[in-house]
């Protein structure tokens, strides 16, 4: 049986994933080497997530698209509310914002 080069790639997504998020966890937060793992985490989630929405438009797996899109959406708006000061609000944070919007109406 055969496999797509990007499932591989999904996984090892997802390896990564636990490894950094693990460190993340271990590591004091304020520390260069927590944010560092922070960063190598959102980083392999945004992966894991795009490629598990391809893989699920591939297979036509029309629950599997929505719940890769809602994963990147949660993942993404996680790391800019970590990164934005209080009482600031950026153009992202509007853009993003278009994603739960457009996904709400969809049946499901």
């Amino acid at each position: 049986m055969r496999y797509s080069p990007i499932l591989l790639v999904h996984i090892c997504a997802g390896m990564v994933a636990m490894v950094s998020g693990a460190a993340a966890m271990i590591l004091r937060k304020g520390l260069p080497r927590h944010a560092l793992v922070g960063q190598v985490f959102v980083a392999s989630m945004l992966t894991m997530a795009t490629t598990a929405t391809y893989l699920a438009v591939i297979k036509h797996q029309d629950d599997n698209v929505g719940g890769g899109i809602l994963t990147f959406y949660l993942v993404l708006t996680a790391w800019l509310t970590a990164r934005r000061r209080d009482g600031e609000t950026s153009v992202y944070d509007w853009g993003a914002l278009l994603i739960p919007l457009a996904l709400g109406p969809l049946p499901g």
